[in-house]
Order: structure tokens, then sequence, then C-alpha cells
């Protein structure tokens, strides 16, 4: 049991903060991305393990919410556990604390395992252990996914996609889409980022080009990434003016 809920400390440096020194969607996603892929190794489920059975995970979509502002922080708490598990799927929650244990960020993601070779999705029943963590889950409702029509865009930009921006499955690493997005939307000092939501479709690699587009309404952006004419990902940010 105790392995199913697992912790660690982070100290944030400023490679995970952006130009307003705040704590950014990038080094978020990196935090969580970090912490899952502890988790994972420790049940014996990770890269290298999943590696030898000729399966992996994939990421299929992540959400957070920022619960307080994100200035000055040194230290981090990061909790993670498996909170469902499904006939194809399986989430995955987070909290963000800070050293006196006060929940900075909330978060949940979805992920499936695959055929290393075909990419083809491998029933949960293909693990023969439950590492579901039992009563609890940051969230009651199932993680949907993101469903808008992006009819109006105001702006767009397209990136190449270099080998720096790749992981060890040789697609583009899930954090980078963060990257690319924040690249094109350019947030301003004063809008702080409450809700983000990302759905990832469509694997990208090396060199191919990547398009982001947005439509705003409001405090909230409505985002698609385009890649080879497919949609790769979609994306969903909220705002607030602090």
């Amino acid at each position: 049991m105790e392995k199913l809920f697992w912790e660690k400390e982070y100290t944030i440096t400023t490679n995970s903060l952006d130009c307003y020194d705040r704590l950014s969607l990038v080094g978020i996603l990196d935090l969580l991305q970090d912490a899952a892929g502890y988790h994972a190794t420790l049940l014996g489920l990770g890269f290298d393990d999943l590696k030898e059975i000729g399966i992996t995970w994939l990421l299929v979509r992540t959400k957070i919410e920022i619960m307080k502002e994100l200035p000055s922080i040194k230290k981090v708490k990061v909790k993670t556990w498996q909170s469902y598990k499904g006939r194809v799927d399986y989430e995955r929650d987070y909290l963000v604390c800070d050293e006196n244990d006060e929940v900075l960020i909330k978060g949940t993601s979805k992920w499936c395992l695959i055929e290393s070779m075909t990419r083809r999705i491998v029933p949960t029943s293909r693990l023969s252990v439950d590492i579901t963590y039992p009563g609890k889950r940051n969230y009651e409702k199932r993680f949907e996914k993101l469903n808008f029509s992006l009819d109006d865009v105001i702006d767009e930009k397209t990136y190449t996609v270099y080998q720096s921006h790749l992981d060890h499955n040789f697609h583009v690493n899930n954090t980078k889409y963060g990257e690319f997005i924040l690249n094109t939307i350019s947030l301003s000092q004063d809008e702080q980022i409450k809700n983000f939501e990302i759905n990832y479709i469509k694997e990208v690699r090396l060199n191919n080009e990547l398009t982001i587009k947005f439509n705003k309404q409001k405090n909230q952006y409505f985002i698609e990434g385009y890649s080879n004419n497919e949609l790769a990902i979609r994306s969903f940010l909220e705002v607030e003016k602090r």
C-alpha cells in the first residue's frame, strides 16, 4: 500500500521559472512528468521495465489547476498516485504542495499502454498488478477529452521539431507542447494561469512542423496544434488577472 502513494521534494531552479520569475507551465508539467516516471519505476512499471515486454506508457491528457500564486517558490513537494484503472486507460492524480503542505497545484492525467513497435493500445489487463490507490481522487468526474471547434483563429505560429524537443520515445516530449503554446499566445505579466488542459492526439516527431493556432474569449484561450495537416494537440488555458 505504501508504494501506491508516492511523494518527493523538489528544489525549484531558475530553469523552472518564466520571465516573470514564476513557476512556469513547462516547469509544472516537468515536475508532474518526473514524479510519474519515478513512481512507475518504483512500482516496477518504468520505461525500462516495460521496454523488456515491448510496451510503453503514452500520455493522453493532462489537466492542472493552479490554486495559489507561485512566485518565489524554493521547494515543493509533489505527491502522486494512480486514481483510476479502466479497460484501456489509467488516471494518475497529483498534488504540488509548499513546504507547509499547503496545496499549490492540483492535477490529473490519463495514460495508456501501447505496443512500442505498432503503437497500438494495449488493454490494462496486460499488467498483472493493480496499482490503483484506493479511495482518493482529485476529481469525482472522469477525465473526458476536450471538445471544441476552433473556428476563428486570432494568430498562429509554426515550429520545426528539433532533437532537443524529443523524449526517449522519439516523439515531442509532452512538456514541450506547453512551451510551444506559451510562445504562441505570449501571456502578459498580469495574466496568471489558473487552469490548463491538453489532449495529446497524434505523435509529432523529428523534423516535423507543428503549427499552433489559438482563439481567445475573455480570459480563456482555445488552442490547437497541427502537424502534416492532422490535429496533434488540443488545449485549453484559462488565466486570471493578478
